[in-house]
């Protein structure tokens, strides 16, 4: 990857990314991941707050901390099966660590006397408080960095820690000026796409986090929203017009939608009559049609698609209503 030049993420594969090779690449698939664009746009469901670092003794059951301890202990056992237990104190109190799946150099890894920042949820064990499987650094010069870590989306073989960290590594990517996400919007009139999708994954901590979600009012949650209704419109119309070449059957006889319409207890709304007539129109030609009909709850638009549907069912051809109510379905 040449120095001096920028790459579309869209055309660089997530096996660009050190470390990721078949065995990732096909576990990323599962959830749509197949390039770099794919990976930064694999957006956060939710946060962790690391901000806040507590006492052992201030913990309680059932919630997510952050702690920092001196290891006093660490064991390895095998009742009731294999575990790895390491104790850590600070001035307050103890918490146990355990390690049901490890590396077998795990236990290298602790060593009495180190001060570690261990974050996770914390439960009631048989010794006290502990924590299984909780993520954990080596304190340099007791030193505590509060952090606001996404959660995403995730599939068996994959933690929130190895999704942080090729994400992490995408957007790197962008901060060295590497590769760049195409950005479909006026460059004048809108806020930078690649600084949003940063944002997003790793907001400031003294913000608001809760903004940085879907619908959330942070400067890059709606930038990233836009670009997606951009996105979507533009591959609607991509589809419309491929759909143009094709030719599909046309449903010119109305015969039987008046029919009903003429036995119905109510008569259609202006809304209601403009809506069948434009639809009834398209589909008296030989183009598919991909159409949504967008109204209020009980504003009428099963009626809509039932005298629509009469068409179809007039020429013999087969036509299906999904019903999301009973109410509807009857």
């Amino acid at each position: 990857m040449s120095s001096d030049q920028k790459i579309e993420a869209s055309s660089l594969l997530v096996s660009t990314i050190k470390g990721v090779g078949e065995k990732l690449s096909s576990t990323l698939s599962k959830l749509g991941i197949k390039t770099i664009e794919d990976l930064l746009f694999h957006f956060p469901i939710g946060y962790q707050d690391r901000t806040i670092l507590k006492k052992i003794a201030e913990l309680e059951p059932n919630q997510d901390f952050v702690v920092q301890g001196v290891i006093e202990k660490v064991s390895q056992t095998f009742v009731p099966r294999k575990m790895l237990l390491v104790k850590i104190k600070d001035n307050t109190g103890h918490l146990y660590l355990r390690f049901f799946y490890y590396f077998p150099g795990l236990r290298n890894v602790f060593k009495e006397g180190t001060l570690i920042q261990v974050s996770g949820s914390s439960r009631l064990g048989r010794y006290g408080l502990e924590t299984v499987h909780p993520e954990y650094e080596i304190v340099k010069d007791n030193e505590f960095k509060p952090q606001i870590l996404a959660k995403y989306p995730l599939t068996k073989g994959i933690t929130h820690l190895k999704m942080r960290k090729l994400i992490s590594e995408a957007i790197e990517l962008i901060k060295a000026d590497k590769i760049e996400v195409a950005d479909l919007m006026p460059a004048n009139n809108f806020s930078n796409l690649n600084e949003s999708i940063i944002n997003v994954h790793a907001p400031d901590p003294k913000s608001d986090i809760e903004d940085y979600l879907v619908g959330g009012n942070s400067e890059a949650r709606k930038r990233i929203g836009l670009e997606e209704m951009v996105a979507n419109k533009i591959s609607y119309l991509s589809i419309r017009e491929q759909n143009k070449n094709r030719i599909t059957s046309a449903f010119q006889n109305n015969k039987l939608a008046k029919e009903i319409n003429s036995v119905l207890p109510f008569e259609l709304t202006d809304d209601q009559v403009s809506a069948y007539k434009e639809i009834s129109a398209d589909i008296a030609t030989k183009t598919p049609m991909l159409r949504l009909l967008q109204g209020d709850v009980g504003s009428g638009k099963t009626i809509v698609a039932g005298l629509v549907a009469a068409h179809v069912v007039e020429d013999k051809k087969q036509v299906a209503i999904l019903a999301p109510t009973t109410i509807l379905a009857n």
